[in-house]
């Protein structure tokens, strides 16, 4: 009896949890800038990309706007690499952007080494105190909009993590670079 009892209670309390969860998202840290990624198992459609951004180089970084001051654009011939990186005071972001054609929608997220992007925090002389990368991050991607000879036009997304686990989230980014 005192099988069947417990048996019993513990099928209530399993259906009570379960019951709990009741098809929400499952948030351990609601403070958590990853909770302003976009959902990797559920990651946008090139329909979905629909910001606008200024050239050459903007995104919002945990939901507040960022606009580079420079920007350039170099291409490695040895690895086939479109090379973005964009300053602003003593933060900078790069973008090494591997085999990427117009119309089309790129993974930039945990592992992928071939489309990555970094989130450089700067001190006054410019070296580097931490950053915040793509292939640390669950979430990203990248529409490349237009890649030709002249330019570069893209928006992107992504959710950046240091090397303590620290999550920047980055979102509505967009690049407009000429290539000369």
């Amino acid at each position: 009896m005192k099988k069947l009892l417990y048996s019993a209670l513990f099928c209530a309390c399993i259906t009570a949890v379960l019951a709990s969860c009741g098809g929400k998202d499952y948030v351990a840290n609601p403070s958590s800038n990853a909770n302003g990624s976009v959902n990797p198992l559920n990651p946008l459609t090139s329909s979905q990309f629909t910001w606008t951004g200024t050239a050459p180089l903007t995104v919002y970084v945990n939901g507040s706007p960022w606009t580079a001051d420079t920007a350039f654009y170099t291409f490695d011939d040895s690895s086939g690499t479109n090379v973005i990186v964009g300053y602003k005071g003593t933060q900078a972001i790069q973008l090494n952007l591997t085999d990427v054609y117009a119309g089309n929608v790129y993974s930039m997220q945990l592992k992928t080494y071939n489309r990555i992007a970094v989130w450089y925090n700067l001190d006054s002389v410019y070296a580097i105190t931490s950053t915040y990368s793509s292939i640390l991050g669950n979430s990203g991607e990248i529409k490349i909009i237009e890649n030709d000879s002249a330019k570069m036009v893209a928006q992107f997304y992504f959710q950046g993590v240091n090397a303590s686990g620290g999550v920047d989230n980055f979102s509505n980014g967009y690049l407009s670079i000429n290539k000369y």
